[in-house]
């Protein structure tokens, strides 16, 4: 069976901590076998990046885009548009500070 790449979509602005928990939850409750991540950042430092890069780990493909201060909005959006020209039809939006709690099943709805 083909699974179709399902992205996440993090947006985030210096909130190392959290955005790690949040990367972290997600690793742990939200298991897909063709699965990307986008991070859109408005304008965190280095140390923050790399942070979430290591959380994030290797194992997927991982986009970072800088909105350089322009607000969530910009940044989303062009992640978004990104993904859609990528042809990517399934997007899991998320906050730096959202924690899923509890393992999601999307197959039924793939």
């Amino acid at each position: 069976m083909t699974h179709p790449e399902i992205s996440i979509l993090l947006t985030t602005f210096k909130r190392t901590d959290v955005a790690c928990k949040t990367i972290e939850a997600l690793r742990r409750n939200f298991q897909w076998p063709n699965l990307s991540w986008y991070i859109s950042d408005d304008g965190s430092s280095s140390d923050h990046i790399r942070a979430l890069r290591d959380a994030i780990g290797p194992t997927y493909q991982t986009y970072f885009f800088d909105s350089e201060r322009r607000g969530v909005g910009a940044g989303m959006n062009h992640c978004l548009l990104d993904m859609w020209n990528k042809g990517i039809e399934f997007v899991l939006s998320m906050e730096d500070d959202w924690e899923l709690s509890r393992p999601m099943e999307v197959a039924p709805y793939v």
